[in-house]
């Protein structure tokens, strides 16, 4: 965890007691919603504590049954976690919501694989390309490389190691 590991926790309190000050009823369904990179064994704990929340607050949590829903959400951008929670009001939805520093959130090690960007040069020359396109039909072993130059569109093949150039359409780009 970072420097804060209870930020998240604190912002989490604070989200479940400007919910309690919303127009409610004493009974609620709760809709809880994780689109963030947070573990799921952190978001069940970051759960049980709203839940705890409401419970000192004489809110109950039911499951089961017909009672208006508060939906909480918890969102993730490049720099904050953003917790919002949502309950039904008169025809209308009333929302609070809390914000914390990506960076005072703490970190997790996750077991899911993150996503990697790979820089990889696949084509040099001297002559100017204006545009080009990796293709490959999904199944095939057969790769092709589209290259659009001033004065021609190149289609190069790759099957099993072996490149060449399949097709040359001249053309004039102005």
């Amino acid at each position: 965890m970072n420097a804060q590991p209870q930020a998240l926790e604190d912002a989490v309190e604070r989200l479940a007691q400007k919910a309690v000050a919303l127009p409610h009823e004493h009974r609620m369904s709760l809709i809880w919603s994780n689109h963030s990179g947070l573990s799921e064994q952190r978001v069940e704990h970051l759960r049980a504590l709203f839940v705890g929340q409401l419970s000192s607050a004489q809110v109950h949590i039911v499951q089961g049954e017909a009672a208006p829903a508060l939906r909480v959400m918890i969102e993730q951008t490049p720099s904050r976690m953003v917790l919002t929670a949502s309950v039904p009001a008169e025809g209308s939805v009333r929302v609070v919501m809390e914000e914390v520093a990506r960076s005072l959130a703490g970190s997790e090690e996750k077991a899911a694989t993150p996503a990697r960007l790979e820089k990889e040069l696949v084509w040099t020359q001297e002559r100017k390309i204006l545009s080009a396109a990796l293709l490959s039909e999904s199944g095939d072993s057969e790769r092709q490389m589209v290259l659009l130059m001033e004065e021609a569109l190149l289609i190069y093949s790759r099957r099993r190691g072996a490149g060449s150039c399949r097709r040359r359409k001249g053309c004039r780009i102005r």
